[in-house]
């Protein structure tokens, strides 16, 4: 069996820059320990994987790994994916919606070639003190001064077999309302309407001679 695997350099301008992921097309889904062993040969941060839907609200059901687990969302790797739909595999449509874990994505193409993500608001939540990570209460020392704010993603609090670190801010003052997925590997504000974020956030990955493929043999 042989499947495309592409590698696109997100959030950049010229080539070796930005952040990358690797994508893998797919007609239909390989188990996922098959995809867990790609991700983790190709050791960056996320590689994308998709099948196309028939007749559904998503065009494309989509889904990330790291190297060493499934994730529930990645901006940068969603932006990669478009890209190659539009620049390596034909897709005509200016707008593109993936199915995800985190619901509905939709990235769609601007005039100038800028690509729009919509990004889901996650807000964190205020964790108590009893609730605070071990690891933040070992990183501070004794004698530390108290946090003003510990603040938990949902991908963090919602967690019970892997270990994540919760967002934390020690400084004079708490953060604005924003969360960070250490598994993720990106920061999305928390603030917005209707389950998204008020204002979309706009991203321009590579120019397409960036993007490289080569088949993956299975």
């Amino acid at each position: 069996m042989t499947i495309p695997l592409y590698q696109v350099d997100a959030f950049a301008r010229r080539p070796f820059t930005g952040n990358p992921a690797a994508v893998c097309p797919l007609t239909e889904w390989l188990p996922a320990e098959t995809m867990q062993q790609i991700a983790a040969e190709n050791n960056l941060a996320e590689t994308a994987f998709f099948i196309p839907l028939a007749g559904e609200e998503a065009d494309f059901h989509l889904r990330w790994f790291t190297p060493t687990f499934e994730i529930d969302l990645c901006g940068h790797a969603t932006l990669a994916s478009a890209h190659v739909l539009w620049n390596e595999r034909g897709f005509a449509k200016p707008e593109i919606t993936f199915h995800s874990k985190s619901g509905l994505l939709k990235v769609r193409r601007e005039a100038d070639g800028r690509l729009v993500l919509d990004f889901p608001s996650r807000p964190p939540r205020p964790l108590a003190p009893a609730e605070h990570p071990a690891a933040l209460r070992r990183s501070l020392g004794p004698g530390a001064a108290t946090p003003r704010a510990v603040l938990a993603s949902a991908a963090w609090a919602n967690s019970t077999t892997k270990s994540r670190e919760a967002s934390t801010a020690s400084g004079v003052a708490a953060p604005g309302p924003s969360e960070r997925s250490s598994a993720a590997g990106y920061s999305a504000g928390a603030s917005g309407r209707g389950g998204r974020l008020g204002k979309s956030s706009t991203r321009r990955p590579s120019a397409s001679r960036r993007t490289f493929s080569r088949p993956l043999l299975l």
